[in-house]
C-alpha cells in the first residue's frame, strides 16, 4: 500500500509547487501554464493517437539500445576480466569516449551513417556501453579474496570460480551499472531524435518548441519523466529477481 502511495503523493506535491509557481507568477503563464493545460494538452495529444505512437517509437529504440549495450557491455566486462591485456585497452577507450555526450557524436555519425536505425544503435552503443563494461570488470577485481578460497577449496576452477562466486557477488554493482546505462539510453535516443530525427518524442518536442506549442512541450516532457521510471522499474524488477538477496541484506542491516 505504502509503495502505491508514495508515487501518487511525489505527483500530488509536484502538482501542488508547480501551481504555486504559476500562481505566483515568477514565469510569464505563456511559458509556464497551469498544470491543468498541461494534462489537458496531454490528454488532446493522446486522443489523436500522437503521444502513443511517440512514446512507442522513442520506447523501442531506448528499450532495444539498453538491452544490447547492457548485454554487450557485461559481456567485455567478463572477457577483459580473464585478459589483462585487453582490459588495458578498454580502460584507455573507456576514459576518452565515457565523457562525450550524445550530442557531440549525432553529426560525426550523421555523415558516416546517414539517418535511421544504424544511427541511433551507433550513437545509444558509443554512449551507454561504458557504465556496465565498468561496473562489471570494477567488481568481479573487488571479489572478497576469502570467497574465492573458499571456491577453490571447494574444487572450483577459473570458470568455476566466476560462475559460482565472483558473478554472483558482482550482480549488485553491474545491475547498478546496468539501471545508468538504461537511463543514458534513453537519453541517447532523445538527443539523437531531437538534432537528425524524423519521429519520436525527441523530433516531437523540437517540433512543438519552435512552434512554442508550451503545453504540449511540458506534455511530452512529463511522457518522457514516465518512459524513464517504467524503464527503471523493468531494471528493479530484474534487479529483485537476480540479486534480491542482496536488497534482502541490506535490509537486515538497515
Amino acid at each position: 500500500m505504502i509503495a502505491v502511495l508514495r508515487p501518487a503523493l511525489a505527483l500530488a506535491l509536484l502538482a501542488a509547487l508547480w501551481q504555486a509557481v504559476v500562481w505566483a507568477a515568477f514565469v510569464p503563464e505563456r511559458y509556464f501554464p497551469p498544470i491543468a493545460t498541461v494534462v489537458q494538452a496531454g490528454l488532446s495529444m493522446i486522443a489523436r493517437g500522437q503521444m502513443q505512437q511517440t512514446l512507442f517509437d522513442t520506447g523501442s529504440r531506448a528499450i532495444l539500445g539498453a538491452v544490447a549495450v547492457n548485454l554487450i557491455g557485461i559481456g567485455l566486462g567478463l572477457a577483459a576480466t580473464g585478459a589483462p591485456s585487453l582490459r588495458r585497452i578498454l580502460d584507455t577507450v573507456a576514459a576518452i569516449l565515457q565523457p562525450v555526450p550524445p550530442a557531440a557524436v549525432v553529426p560525426m555519425a550523421v555523415f558516416a551513417l546517414g539517418l535511421g536505425w544504424k544511427l541511433y544503435a551507433f550513437v545509444v552503443v558509443l554512449v551507454t556501453i561504458w557504465p556496465p563494461y565498468l561496473a562489471t570488470v570494477s567488481a568481479l577485481a573487488a571479489t572478497h579474496p576469502v570467497l574465492l578460497s573458499v571456491g577453490r577449496m571447494a574444487g572450483f576452477g577459473p570458470l568455476g570460480l566466476l560462475w559460482h562466486i565472483r558473478l554472483p557477488a558482482a550482480m549488485p554493482e553491474i545491475l547498478a551499472g546496468v539501471r545508468y546505462a538504461t537511463t543514458i539510453a534513453l537519453i541517447a535516443v532523445i538527443v539523437s531524435e531531437m538534432i537528425t530525427g524524423r519521429d519520436g518524442i525527441g523530433f516531437l518536442l523540437f517540433q512543438k518548441a519552435f512552434a512554442i506549442r508550451i503545453p504540449e512541450v511540458f506534455a511530452l516532457m512529463f511522457a518522457v519523466g514516465l518512459l524513464g521510471s517504467a524503464m527503471g522499474l523493468a531494471v528493479n524488477a530484474v534487479y529483485r529477481s537476480v540479486a534480491g538477496w542482496h536488497l534482502a541484506q541490506r535490509g537486515r542491516a538497515a
